[in-house]
């Protein structure tokens, strides 16, 4: 991040350019779909803060692949970010502070112009931060199954509890 003498802040969008690619075609299409054998709709990206935010980026930029998910507390699209024609069905899962959040009401506008589908859920505290009790991380849980189910059947290795 490089702080920004004139506002006071941080410049959470710095570097993400090279972070988005890194992520997008080494660890996604290279790692996960190519060595893998992964289809895109079974990855589901979580991330906070900045890693949010390029979980979103990448979701984004895929194009007409949809993700299996992402996740992102305290974490919005990157300014930087130039929309599509078309918006990704990737479906998102947005945690934020209902207080003082780096996910403003002008950043949700974006990531709706971004994305067809996106829940938004606030927080009862102030400032982001990771879920620290069980109403903050049911929403997350319940975004978890929605998608592990709406897979074709339960990925390998994984458990199914009923």
């Amino acid at each position: 991040m490089i702080f920004d003498q004139n506002t006071g802040e941080m410049d959470m969008d710095t570097g993400f350019k090279a972070t988005e690619k890194l992520v997008l075609e080494k660890v996604i299409r290279e790692g996960l779909m190519g060595k893998c054998g992964y289809k895109p709709r079974e990855i589901i990206i979580f991330g906070f803060g900045q890693g949010g935010m390029v979980g979103l980026q990448a979701a984004a930029e895929l194009g007409d692949e949809e993700l299996g998910g992402v996740v992102s507390v305290g974490g919005r699209l990157p300014a930087s970010l130039s929309l599509k024609e078309k918006k990704s069905r990737t479906p998102v899962l947005i945690c934020r502070a209902s207080r003082a959040s780096a996910v403003t009401d002008s950043a949700v506008s974006k990531l709706k112009d971004a994305f067809e589908f996106v829940e938004i859920r606030d927080w009862k505290k102030n400032g982001d931060g990771m879920p620290s009790n069980r109403d903050e991380m049911m929403p997350i849980m319940q975004f978890f199954a929605r998608r592990l189910r709406s897979t074709k059947g339960v990925p390998a290795g994984s458990v199914e509890l009923s």
